[in-house]
């Protein structure tokens, strides 16, 4: 909608680094959806989130007592794709947060975000993002130096 549109804008104009922009949109975003979702989906969706995306939708389906089909239907037709998608895009999200803090190792970061090894991960990350894990962080660092610079 318009009113989205500029408040997306307003967020980029106002925004003091990359990393306040995302989340600030992040957030935005998901506050728009959740405006227009049932209660099952909203309750699916906070579920995927608070579980950093690692329920499976037999898990999911089970809890709002719809078939995994109904649900994943739901989820196609409300937020654009399944809800098996909107799980690993949760999960490449807590990755990336995890990356962010140089502290955490790319195993661990893998690991906290519920990801059982490290290929399956870096196989996600790359679909996802077009980067391997090692790559983003060695490009954000790149990137935050450059800013820094001025």
């Amino acid at each position: 909608s318009f009113g989205l549109d500029k408040r997306i804008i307003e967020n980029i104009e106002k925004a003091r680094s990359a990393y306040e922009m995302i989340r600030d949109i992040d957030s935005l975003l998901l506050t728009n959806i959740k405006a227009s979702l049932s209660p099952e989906l909203h309750f699916s969706v906070q579920n995927i989130i608070q579980n950093m995306g690692s329920l499976s939708v037999k898990e999911l389906s089970d809890t709002v007592y719809y078939s995994q089909r109904h649900l994943n239907r739901i989820f196609s037709r409300c937020i654009g794709m399944n809800a098996k998608t909107f799980s690993r895009l949760v999960r490449i999200n807590s990755a990336i947060h995890l990356l962010q803090n140089p502290q955490n190792s790319i195993t661990n970061a893998c690991n906290l975000s519920g990801y059982y090894d490290l290929p399956h991960c870096i196989h996600d990350f790359k679909s996802v993002c077009g980067i391997s894990p090692q790559e983003y962080r060695r490009e954000m660092s790149d990137f935050y130096s450059e800013i820094a610079k001025f």
